[in-house]
């Protein structure tokens, strides 16, 4: 065999295999920066999800505190009314 075929050969296997290596590496970094999109978009619905739940936990909180305050009325009112009958009916 000749030496000259056997490096033609060699280099356009060479050539063959750096272009595969290089589409490999330019589609590799499309996907990571696709990726990098939706973990970012993820990311931003994660964060939102959290300031409604943080938002949802504090109007529970206050709606909680308008039921003990009316709780705490009604209870004491209660308590008015059954001593004004029981000061009737004495």
């Amino acid at each position: 065999m000749d030496n000259a075929w056997f490096a033609a050969s060699q280099q356009h296997w060479m050539g063959f295999w750096k272009k595969a290596l290089e589409g490999q590496q330019q589609r590799a970094e499309a996907a990571l920066e696709e990726w990098a999109k939706v973990e970012g978009k993820g990311l931003e619905q994660v964060g939102e999800a959290a300031l409604e739940v943080a938002k949802l936990t504090k109007e529970t909180l206050a709606y909680q505190a308008r039921l003990g305050t009316e709780w705490r009325k009604l209870w004491l009112d209660g308590l008015r009314m059954l001593a004004e009958q029981s000061a009737r009916a004495a």
